[in-house]
């Protein structure tokens, strides 16, 4: 899959200069769009900021997002038919939602151990948008791989702090989402999305990077293939990310590299020797 090369920057993304413009600065720009290109580029643009300037704070606890996936719904419009379409979707910019079975905001939470977290960005009744947080750096300086992995060790240090769920629950090795319900409410309902403080911040930005969503079924090519799934980072054996090779293909084709200057960039990305 040959990705657009409209939503593509140069390896100088995170420069400052090119991160002024705010997320409701973006958002506003495709508030009347009727555009998918223009919509696309508007919620790749939207994750850059968030990998770059951006943390998720509750309760004091800090994760800071490399990984994400953008689920947008909008009626008529972009009808992306992998969004939940859960009210807690809709104008609660800045607030996390936490995977729920039913769309109205007091349907029960997922039990098993899938349930994942978002950051929701929509701050209108007119359309649904989140952002799945699939891997993130954490203050214990522990970076974590896989969406329930980084909700489980969200909810594991906020516990540390509320005492509400058995420490030994965290040893398991599926830990589901039923015990941990008692934790979430904790979480959504309150602003959850910061700036984050430049000397704190300890991502590793060498490279951002776009893909395909992961595990999200065939029911619509065309949403199933855009590059949706934004990444930090690199594709080392230190980055435990899904369909590596996928993503190494996405960045060269997209950057129109190829020969030597795709096997340099390819041994820059995999830290290859």
């Amino acid at each position: 899959m040959l990705i657009p090369s409209i939503i593509f920057c140069n390896n100088q993304i995170l420069k400052e200069g090119d991160l002024n413009m705010t997320i409701n600065e973006l958002l506003y720009k495709i508030k009347d769009s009727d555009n998918k290109d223009v919509i696309l580029n508007s919620l790749n643009e939207t994750s850059k900021l968030i990998l770059s300037k951006y943390m998720i704070e509750v309760e004091g606890i800090r994760c800071y997002p490399i990984e994400i996936e953008n689920y947008y719904f909008k009626p008529q419009v972009f009808e992306d038919c992998y969004v939940h379409l859960n009210e807690i979707q809709k104008n609660h910019f800045g607030q996390l939602y936490v995977h729920r079975l039913g769309k109205d905001a007091t349907s029960k939470y997922k039990m098993d151990n899938r349930v994942c977290m978002g950051i929701v960005l929509s701050n209108s009744d007119n359309y649904f948008y989140s952002v799945l947080i699939r891997s993130a750096r954490f203050e214990d300086e522990r970076t974590i791989f896989g969406p329930n992995n980084v909700l489980t060790h969200f909810v594991q240090l906020l516990n540390q702090k509320l005492n509400i769920i058995d420490p030994s629950f965290f040893e398991n090795k599926r830990k589901g989402g039923f015990t941990m319900s008692a934790i979430f409410p904790f979480m959504e309902n309150k602003q959850a999305l910061f700036l984050a403080d430049k000397e704190e911040d300890l991502r590793d930005k060498s490279y951002l990077m776009y893909s395909s969503r992961v595990g999200i079924g065939d029911e619509n090519p065309y949403f199933r293939n855009l590059p949706l799934r934004t990444l930090i980072g690199k594709l080392s054996k230190d980055f435990d990310f899904k369909e590596k090779t996928l993503i190494l293909k996405n960045y060269l084709e997209s950057h129109n590299l190829k020969g030597e200057d795709a096997k340099r960039i390819t041994k820059e990305l995999t830290d290859r020797t």
